[in-house]
């Protein structure tokens, strides 16, 4: 006080009744998610020690999660479902909703359409068998097919069109039109030809006179990797013309030319040309140059066939002394052996010609009409009698006929020795990465799921990096990379480029880290702009070039459970309350009961928690339709599968929260809990059970209720019992359906100095 002024100091402030002299006060409202990194007491005051089937929206909003839906699909005849997966195509557009794939443990596969609730087989028992510990790769390509893939032979790639399975062995879903014809009354009928496969079947769809669409109704069997990669469609009837087709005979130890080292001399008119050989006949050659007595040149008029080492002498013409050899080539094609099986027409001008074989190349020729606009043959070039084209043909060779106004379409086969563990779609092509003998990664030519032809821009590049210890786990695509994953590092692809003839791929390939991958493949997920992936020590996110470890607060109880070898950790993505949410399901040890379970950790990029459900699951995996994301579940014993968080009604799944401990105002100091309240908004009817928690003990509050009825704002306040520690929290646990918890206090007092 000043001097020469009057007063007193002032009062202090007056008690609040029932409060006791030093009051605590400890309120819990942060809700950010769980720590269970540090024990209980050195927990950030925002967050909680466990937070179970409780959602931590935001501060003073933790609520109550929904439990599963009903049964959607159930296995039939005792089979368990060993692989499932999400996918809509254009063809099943018309069911409305989106389709699951399920693997059955016999080997077969159906088709479940979710909202009509039916099931196709679409494979019978024994069409995949993957090796044990692996599942089927599936991807979608576009709205076009499901790609899948196996490990389990040479030749395990398919594609399922929503109504057709194709795998190695048959034609494949990608039909080329490469004349719609014209002058069509009707759909014609369309047959494949070429190979040694049958029972394609096809649909022809006409307008204007024209063939429009080509769709395959059944694709066939038969064909070997010895066939063509395309085998061609024709067309009949309709009212409109046939498309002609044939074969070529292909001839071995063909004489196609002959090199003059030396023309000899004194020729004085134009002699015969003779050619011996032990092997070869029929080769018929003319000298077409005669300058100074010398012979300047030789055409070969007629290669004849099975020659060896031919003998090049003259006959006539006064000279003598000609040095020639013989150019052998194998597998040339000789005019007078095609064979027209159909002439078909009327062309109204000479078709295209096309020549078709797993082997050979650079064949070309004329298509000859007869006055009925009817191919008549091919003019190779060198006369009606003598041509010959192409070379290195040594399996059967079809010829077929494109244009002049009859319709014409190719269709590739479905590849042979290409099979997979994990498959994208990628920059307009398909990318499958195995290990069946060595770790490499395939890719398909540019606009195609199916054709891997080195010819077209298809490609195969082994792994070479020292990072990658086994394999790639799985494929990837976000941000505009293709995330290889690998069991102990992660590459991108990028700058994807096909060009050139024949067409050749390029892009870029490097390293985002070298140390962290995942050997879990069904851990890999798509989350946002994120690649989501997990491995023995946590869950990491791929943001552009970079691994980010994301999962520290679960380092408490990541990794307690033991991992199955034949089930992996799954991970899903679903919208839960509005809010996009990634999932982990894997085998932990909780830290509540002390026992096993498959717990799922929750993350919408901000905060982690867990869930369960009434039942027990093996596997999630995403279900994605017109935005609107749900995870779908597994049960235990792998026969049902069921969306997850949908019931939020009546769900009596056990929800669990643990606080942290407050240490406040220091750990000099004991401290006692007197009162605990709570706050809440219950949407269904709630009833709420606390327990005081301290680092000594922790006992069940007994006294008082927190009951509250549907659509009401709960309230409830209890004396604690007498428990003593220098650190103070609490615990809650529910069965209620649905509740959101505002608000936890605990009012305690110092009761003395920790000595």
């Amino acid at each position: 006080m000043a001097q020469g002024q009057q007063g007193s100091l002032p009062a202090a402030p007056p008690r609040t009744p029932g409060l006791p002299n030093n009051p605590l006060f400890y309120e819990f409202a942060g809700w950010e998610g769980i720590d269970t990194k540090p024990p209980r007491p050195g927990i950030d005051d925002s967050k909680v020690a466990w937070c179970d089937n409780l959602m931590p929206l935001g501060p003073h909003n933790l609520r109550a999660m929904p439990d599963r839906g009903p049964t959607a699909y159930t296995s039939p005849g005792g089979l368990t479902i060993t692989h499932y997966d999400f996918f809509g195509l254009a063809s099943t557009i018309v069911n409305n909703g989106p389709h699951a794939i399920v693997f059955l443990s016999d080997g077969s596969a159906a088709d479940y359409a979710i909202f009509p609730n039916t099931t196709t087989t679409i494979a019978p028992a024994g069409t995949f068998a993957p090796p044990a510990g692996t599942i089927p790769g599936t991807r979608q390509y576009g709205t076009n097919y499901l790609l899948i893939a196996t490990q389990q032979a040479f030749s395990a790639y398919w594609a399922y069109d929503g109504a057709n399975l194709y795998g190695s062995g048959s034609v494949g879903p990608e039909i080329t039109l490469l004349d719609t014809g014209r002058n069509y009354t009707s759909a014609p009928t369309v047959a494949a030809h070429g190979g040694s496969g049958s029972g394609s079947s096809y649909t022809a769809t006409v307008a204007n006179g024209q063939v429009t669409q080509v769709q395959p109704t059944s694709p066939g069997s038969g064909w070997t990797p010895g066939d063509p990669q395309l085998v061609f469609l024709t067309f009949s009837g309709g009212g409109g013309p046939a498309t002609a087709f044939g074969q070529v005979g292909v001839n071995n130890g063909a004489l196609t030319g002959i090199e003059i080292t030396f023309g000899g001399s004194g020729f004085t008119s134009v002699p015969s040309i003779i050619i011996t050989d032990a092997t070869g006949t029929g080769a018929v050659a003319i000298v077409t140059g005669l300058a100074g007595g010398t012979i300047t040149s030789i055409e070969v008029i007629d290669c004849g066939g099975n020659y060896t080492n031919p003998t090049i002498s003259t006959s006539g013409g006064g000279g003598s002394g000609l040095v020639a050899s013989g150019i052998i080539t194998s597998g040339v094609l000789i005019e007078n052996s095609v064979s027209i099986t159909v002439p078909g027409g009327p062309y109204l001008e000479a078709p295209d010609v096309h020549f078709l074989s797993a082997t050979g190349s650079g064949a070309s020729g004329t298509a000859i009409l007869d006055n009925t606009g009817a191919i008549h043959g091919v003019d190779f070039g060198k006369g009606l009698s003598h041509g010959f084209t192409g070379s290195g043909y040594t399996s059967p060779v079809y010829i077929y006929f494109s244009g002049g106004g009859v319709a014409s379409a190719t269709q590739r086969l479905m590849p042979f020795g290409v099979n997979g563990r994990s498959i994208e779609s990628f920059n307009g092509r398909a990318w499958v990465t195995t290990t069946f003998q060595g770790t490499k990664t395939y890719g398909t030519a540019p606009g195609s799921a199916v054709n891997f032809s080195p010819g077209d821009g298809g490609f195969v590049f082994p792994a070479t990096e020292s990072d990658l210890k086994f394999q790639w786990s799985a494929l990837r695509q976000s941000n505009g990379f293709l995330y290889l994953v690998g069991d102990s590092s992660v590459n991108y692809i990028s700058g994807v480029n096909t060009s050139g003839s024949p067409a050749t791929t390029t892009f870029s390939n490097l390293n985002v880290d070298p140390q962290i991958g995942s050997p879990w493949p069904e851990s890999v997920e798509v989350f946002s702009r994120a690649v989501m992936i997990a491995n023995s020590f946590g869950i990491h996110a791929i943001y552009g070039g970079s691994v980010q470890k994301v999962s520290t607060p679960l380092d408490g109880v990541f990794g307690t459970g033991t991992i199955n070898p034949n089930n992996l950790p799954h991970a899903a993505v679903a919208e839960i309350f509005g809010v996009h949410c990634f999932m982990l399901l894997m085998p932990i040890t909780d830290p509540i009961t002390g026992s096993p379970r498959n717990c799922l950790f929750l993350w919408d990029s901000k905060r982690w928690w867990t869930a369960s459900q009434s039942t027990a699951l093996s596997k999630v995996r995403t279900n994605e339709w017109g935005s609107v994301i749900t995870a779908w579940g597994c049960d235990s014993g792998q026969t049902t599968l069921f969306p997850l968080f949908q019931n939020g009604t009546t769900s009596t799944i056990q929800k669990t929260l643990q606080a942290k401990l407050n240490t406040s105002p220091g750990i000099h100091i004991e401290k006692k809990a007197m009162q605990l309240y709570a706050l809440w908004k219950s949407t269904t009817a709630s009833t709420l059970g606390f327990t005081i928690d301290t680092d000594n003990a922790s006992l069940p509050i007994t006294q008082g209720t927190y009951v509250a009825l549907a659509n009401q704002q709960g309230w409830g306040r209890s004396a604690v019992p007498d428990n003593y520690g220098v650190a103070s929290g609490f615990s809650m646990a529910s069965t209620s359906s649905d509740f959101t918890l505002i608000d936890v206090l605990v009012l305690g007092m110092e009761r003395r100095l920790k000595v």
